[in-house]
């Protein structure tokens, strides 16, 4: 008989994932985790390349050559300011031994100016080829939390911008969360932006001494802000200019992959600030640029522009998504990963601080136990993939699609497992069934579920625990292959007791 645990990063991730968590308040990351002028650049790659990125190790995509563009950017740069004062910290900041065992610092900015909203111009239908124009200007003063490598040689160069998702009625770095361990081990920059009024509400009430002067003027202006918020990014006003910025990718996830969808669709065109996007969990709904303004759902995203997106949705968010298939391009990749959820336990755990091989407090309240397949592996491949990609390197691997049935369900396996898709080694060496459907009460709905295989299953598909740790290390190496684990996860995963 075996007994499996999940795999262990190495200590030293360990460590940084449990100082991360220790910093940031659970249940507002539990809930926000669910939801209902230009610059001159390079063209991405428009070739369509090897499906099996290339690199110094199989697996890892290289980085390219740096994204061409002039020393200020084209459009409002806005002012920026350190925000200091108040009770002396920020909110949501990510803990100072996590950032300080990784060589980084975290700084809080705030950036201000006038900001533009936009009206949808035309027809506006599902091929995602909308325009905007602009509707009004009002003053605004938001904030960003940025995490440098505190020394600038350390950089790689990239820099990761995320609209921070609200639901939970404040900021969370939700994919900070998923791709901590390849943003601090390779030397990136992280900056989250508030964006949106409830963000800003939350900060202010938070620390009204602190952030007294920031001014939200709604959410039409939201988008506006995001540019800006780049526009300061290439312009080095968020970290000296020793850090020599290469490429700048946005990213969002559930409710802000709904923002990011219509940003790219309506103002990227004529913004042109961001290389690249990573759109994380979206469903077939659309945000309106502003009240009473379109959002047709099943919207596609455009693949006329020079910047590529890779969209990345779980098991939980693919039947939401069927309106809004699209087949990939030589600037647009989907990914589907079969067996994960929404929100998984990795997630959970690390932003709560505890160890995430084992079962999520937060997941307590759930009927069933929450989903604990690795979405993180495949997230860190893929913003490794996207980095190279917008240097002329090859594209992210082609995934293939989930099984899905005439009556829109997914086709199981024997074990309960849907078929298709990116294919973790959790399901093609299964111990559970590992499903993104199927939990209740609330949010659970989203965390998915992880049923543990009985012992007499367990038996019959692995007569040795020799037997199951060669073939899982044979799955994570078609992982590897594939493109979609970087080999240092792939090393610890294979290193796990």
């Amino acid at each position: 008989m075996i007994t499996t645990t999940p795999s262990h990063a190495p200590r030293s991730v360990r460590r940084r994932r449990a100082a991360l968590a220790a910093g940031l308040l659970a249940m507002t990351v539990v809930a926000a985790a669910c939801s209902s002028g230009g610059t001159t650049a390079t063209p991405a790659s428009t070739t369509p390349g090897s499906s099996t990125p290339i690199g110094s190790t199989p697996g890892t995509a290289p980085l390219g050559r740096p994204v061409t563009r002039p020393t200020t950017p084209t459009g409002p740069i806005p002012a920026v300011r350190p925000i200091t004062g108040g009770a002396g910290k920020p909110n949501a900041p990510a803990p100072a031994k996590l950032l300080a065992d990784a060589g980084y610092v975290e700084e809080e900015y705030e950036f201000s100016g006038d900001a533009t909203a936009y009206r949808a111009t035309g027809t506006w239908t599902e091929d995602g080829m909308w325009s905007a124009e602009p509707a009004g200007s009002a003053p605004y003063a938001s904030r960003v939390l940025v995490r440098r490598p505190t020394d600038p040689a350390k950089f790689n160069g990239t820099v990761l911008v995320e609209w921070m998702n609200v639901t939970a009625g404040a900021d969370v770095a939700v994919d900070f969360g998923y791709t901590n361990v390849e943003l601090l081990d390779e030397g990136a920059i992280y900056v989250g932006v508030t964006a949106q009024a409830v963000g800003h509400a939350a900060v202010k009430n938070f620390d009204p001494a602190r952030y007294e002067a920031l001014v939200h003027p709604g959410d039409q202006y939201s988008y506006d802000l995001f540019t800006q918020a780049g526009r300061a990014v290439l312009a080095n006003r968020f970290f000296p200019t020793t850090y020599g910025v290469q490429r700048i990718i946005a990213d969002g996830e559930s409710q802000s992959a709904g923002r990011m969808t219509t940003y790219i669709n309506a103002l990227q065109q004529q913004a042109d600030v961001y290389d690249a996007f990573l759109v994380h969990s979206r469903s077939d709904r659309t945000t309106p640029l502003g009240p009473d303004q379109p959002a047709p759902a099943g919207a596609r995203i455009r693949t006329d522009l020079r910047s590529p997106t890779l969209v990345v949705l779980t098991e939980t968010d693919v039947l939401g998504n069927l309106k809004s298939q699209q087949p990939d391009s030589p600037t647009f990749r989907r990914w589907e990963i079969a067996g994960s959820a929404h929100v998984d336990n990795y997630d959970l755990a690390v932003l709560s601080g505890t160890d995430p091989t084992q079962p999520a407090g937060l997941g307590a309240i759930c009927e069933k136990p929450i989903n604990m397949a690795h979405q993180w592996w495949v997230m860190n491949a893929g913003l490794r993939s996207l980095a190279g990609w917008i240097g002329g390197g090859p594209p992210p691997p082609e995934g293939p699609r989930m099984a899905i049935s005439a009556d829109n369900q997914y086709v199981l396996d024997a074990h309960g497992n849907a078929t298709g898709g990116i294919r973790l080694a959790d399901q093609d060496v299964p111990t559970a069934t590992n499903s993104g459907l199927g939990n209740n009460p609330s949010f659970c709905r989203l965390y998915g579920v992880t049923t543990a295989f009985d012992a007499a299953t367990l038996q019959q598909l692995y007569p040795s625990r020799a037997d199951y740790v060669t073939k899982r290390n044979a799955a994570i190496d078609g992982m590897l292959a594939k493109g979609f684990i970087v080999e240092r996860d792939a090393t610890a995963a294979k290193q796990a007791p």
